[in-house]
């Protein structure tokens, strides 16, 4: 077996995995759904040219997912967002909701379009969707009251106890 074709098998493996784990996330956590949305409204595609190791790939946002791919997609020319960044900045953007960290990624497109891909991957931020399984897990738990917010539910509870003492007079 040639070399370029295991790594390009190699390859088409591991974005098997991070496309699944992409669907995974969509699917778990509404914010990153909301961040998304935009661009899959629009079929944007992204072209990911990573350095060390020398990869390109590109991800096509849908209704259904995030596709990912070693090739661009037959109905396009070219892609709507170009990314070129080291693999480890790229790891660093979607690991951390970090905007200093996004702002390094070098990104060239319509500007609407990369802000919407800058959104995207901040809000993909595997704190992100910790906090969102937690709470999807625990629930939508009510924040607990201040002791202002107390204290005025305690004088209309008396106020109306008081209003119902005189009407029974």
């Amino acid at each position: 077996m040639k070399r370029s074709t295991l790594s390009h098998s190699l390859l088409n493996i591991i974005l098997v995995f991070v496309e699944s784990a992409m669907t995974l996330l969509l699917r778990l956590d509404p914010e990153l759904r909301k961040a998304a949305y935009p661009l899959a409204k629009q079929n944007t595609v992204v072209c990911l040219r990573l350095y060390l190791p020398h990869v390109e790939v590109f991800a096509t946002f849908s209704y259904k997912g995030v596709l990912l791919d070693a090739s661009l997609p037959m109905d396009r020319t070219e892609p709507d967002v170009i990314i070129n960044a080291y693999s480890i900045q790229v790891i660093n953007a979607l690991t951390t909701h970090d905007v200093e960290t996004t702002e390094k990624l070098q990104m060239r497109g319509e500007v609407a379009q990369v802000q919407l891909v800058k959104q995207f991957i901040m809000q993909m931020g595997v704190g992100g969707v910790i906090q969102g399984l937690i709470k999807k897990i625990k629930g939508n738990s009510k924040t607990k009251p201040t002791d202002a917010e107390k204290q005025e539910k305690t004088d209309n509870y008396k106020e109306n106890l008081k209003l119902i003492y005189r009407s029974n007079l």
